[in-house]
Parts: structure tokens; C-alpha cells; sequence
């Protein structure tokens, strides 16, 4: 879904199969569908270049709940009520999630969800009440 309507090229090797975005990162990488004979049939079909670089962690915002948690990619976080309607950024990697508050790490937890990503900013504001 993160490249929905953008332009990717396909690189198929072997039994892998790399998405390539339009800055040259890898973005992805799944099991190829076709079987090793099929690939040479491919209509207009190039000789592969290496393969790029992956991508850079993303990176987004959460509100902390008044519970203490946040959810990114399908996953609930237990941050703490320490940081109750704080915002954290969230940097997902394909292994681990890490929650930073101001550039200093909180935690880091391990991936458990396979979900994309569908939003990268805070989805309430923070309000502060006058009192």
C-alpha cells in the first residue's frame, strides 16, 4: 500500500523477487512466482543491475494514550504512562520497532506484525487545557 500508484520497477533473481521505488532503494523483496525456467520467456525482458540498497527505517508519530501505549503497523506498544499524550517517533525496521521520545530511545521491541504501514503522522493533536 506505501507505493500505491507510484511507478516501481521489478527485479526478478532466481527465486526472489526485488521492488525497486523511483530513488533506487529496495523496498521490498518476496518469493518470485515464476518458476527458474520461466524467467528467460519474460517479453522485453533486461539483464538485471545489482541490487540496490534497502530502504531507510521508517519513521513515524504516535500520541501515547492515557493508558500508555501506542499502535504502529497492527502492533500495540506498551510504552508506559509515563509518557501519557506525549509524541513519540517510532522507527520500524523489518525486525525490531524502537520508540524514541526527543531523540532519546524508550524501547525497543521485536516485530511481530507483517501489516504496512498506513499512517505516518500523529492522528489526534495534543491539546493543552488552560487551568
Amino acid at each position: 500500500m506505501p507505493l500505491a500508484g507510484q511507478r516501481v520497477r521489478v527485479r526478478l533473481d532466481g527465486i526472489l523477487l526485488h521492488i525497486i521505488d523511483d530513488a533506487g532503494q529496495l523496498r521490498r523483496t518476496l518469493r518470485c512466482p515464476l518458476p527458474p525456467t520461466a524467467l528467460g520467456r519474460i517479453r522485453d525482458a533486461r539483464p538485471a543491475s545489482p541490487v540496490p540498497p534497502p530502504a531507510t527505517a521508517p519513521m513515524v508519530e504516535r500520541i501515547v494514550s492515557v493508558n500508555g501505549s501506542i499502535q504502529v503497523a497492527g502492533q500495540r506498544i506498551q510504552v508506559g504512562k509515563v509518557h501519557a499524550r506525549k509524541l513519540v517517533t517510532v522507527a520500524l525496521d523489518e525486525h525490531t520497532i524502537t520508540n524514541c521520545d526527543a531523540d532519546s530511545p524508550i524501547a525497543a521491541v521485536p516485530r511481530r506484525s507483517t501489516t504496512e504501514l498506513n499512517r505516518t503522522k500523529a492522528k489526534h493533536q495534543i491539546t493543552v487545557t488552560a487551568g
